[in-house]
């Protein structure tokens, strides 16, 4: 199942972070809630930035997303955009498709919200052309 990220997820999901981006040095308890306390403001400023996650049956979070909502000109006439970023999955669950699943949700939600265009900066470009 798929979400919006609660206050009481977001623990889980910068721990997740720490793991997945090792070179954004949040693997101290200390950077970490720094990143929560980042997190949440974001969140609750409703500036276009949602996150997700995708948890299993047991409530367990194995993978998170950003959204960014916003606006871009082109052709000269601005057109709302979603942008994807920060995804990541637990180590453990690996190889499980849940990146996948991640970004299948991505491009639902921007048809729901009828978004024409969707974004994502690569960390590795094969990494997503393996994924289809």
């Amino acid at each position: 199942m798929i979400r919006l990220l609660q206050s009481k997820d977001l623990k889980k999901a910068a721990d997740i972070a720490s793991l997945a981006y090792p070179g954004m040095l949040i693997q101290t308890d200390e950077k970490k809630k720094e990143l929560i306390e980042r997190l949440e403001t974001e969140q609750r400023e409703a500036n276009g930035i949602q996150f997700f996650g995708c948890f299993d049956e047991q409530d367990e979070l194995l993978g998170i997303f950003r959204v960014n909502d916003f606006e871009c000109n082109i052709n000269g006439k601005f057109q709302r955009i979603f942008g994807i970023g920060m995804v990541a999955v637990h180590l453990l669950h690996k190889k499980e498709k849940v990146a996948y699943q991640l970004l299948s949700y991505f491009h639902n939600y921007a048809r729901q919200e009828k978004v024409a265009l969707v974004s994502l900066y690569p960390f590795n470009p094969s990494f997503y052309r393996k994924m289809g």
